[in-house]
């Protein structure tokens, strides 16, 4: 049974990088499974680089990754997000 969801879950981080890349013109996404267990609602730790960062506060561009993500947040029992414009992502690259 663990096996099954552990390969559902990969699948969707694939999905989910998908539709963030897409929807926010991003220039680097990372989506890793932190779950750590056989849980059906998986946790992420989700590294979103976009230049439609710029210029936002952290609360809006979180906003705008959760908009991108849609539905599948419903599924997702916590996330982490880091958000980053690519200047600020070069800056502080060593350190994610």
């Amino acid at each position: 049974m663990c096996t099954d969801i552990h390969m559902r879950r990969r699948s969707l981080v694939f999905v989910r990088r998908s539709q963030l890349r897409a929807a926010l013109d991003a220039t680097h996404v990372q989506a890793v499974d932190t779950t750590g267990g056989c849980s059906p609602q998986p946790n992420y730790h989700i590294l979103v680089v976009s230049e439609k960062f710029a210029g936002k506060r952290m609360l809006q561009q979180h906003q705008l990754v959760y908009a991108a993500l849609g539905e599948a947040v419903s599924g997702m029992h916590a996330a982490t997000i880091v958000t980053r414009t690519p200047e600020q992502y070069d800056a502080d690259k060593d350190n994610l």
